[in-house]
């Protein structure tokens, strides 16, 4: 049912041994960890929120088709022409929030919200530059701009976290509209 360019296309499932597998289609690419770790591609704090946007985007078409990935994480976003392809499916959730307590949905989302925020911190970290031997907050290592950190603090639950797509997704266009980046 999901059909987005950014997403590979299911055909099908089938079962053997006990096990459940999806066929899907076959997207060739690296995965960000293997571009970050193996090619060294670095982020600046305005591409890092750039990304962090395409993302929310991916996940925002998921959360409204109530499909919950429930593992973002950097092996599982391949990227092509500088866009994200999310992967990896096999713990994905697709409830039927009719049938679901508010309070259910409300952690499958966050959990994804979660994990787009050490995304995020994991991108930024690629240009950072230890210039000390002791390991320090990401508060204290990385120069973040204040939208950046209130968005990071939100997104992992150090602050009141974010209940819905759309409070990240404006919380990201005004970071991404200030005066700052242009």
């Amino acid at each position: 049912m999901l059909n987005h360019k950014n997403i590979p296309k299911f055909h099908e499932k089938f079962s053997q041994d006990g096990n459940v597998y999806f066929v899907m289609d076959f997207i060739e690419g690296d995965n960000l960890e293997d571009h970050i770790f193996l090619n060294q591609l670095t982020f600046n704090e305005k591409e890092s929120l750039f990304f962090l946007d395409e993302l929310v985007g991916l996940v925002s078409y998921l959360h409204d088709h109530d499909i919950f990935h429930q593992d973002l994480r950097i092996p599982n976003i391949l990227l092509k022409n500088h866009q994200p392809i999310l992967i990896d499916f096999g713990l994905s959730k697709m409830i039927n929030s009719a049938n679901l307590a508010k309070d259910s949905i409300l952690q499958l989302k966050r959990q994804d919200f979660y994990d787009l925020g050490e995304i995020l911190l994991y991108v930024l970290y690629t240009t950072y530059a230890s210039k000390s031997k002791k390991a320090l907050p990401w508060t204290e290592e990385l120069s973040l701009e204040k939208e950046t950190v209130h968005i990071l603090k939100r997104l992992l639950s150090i602050q009141e976290p974010y209940s819905d797509i759309k409070e990240i997704s404006m919380d990201l266009q005004a970071a991404l509209k200030s005066k700052k980046w242009n």
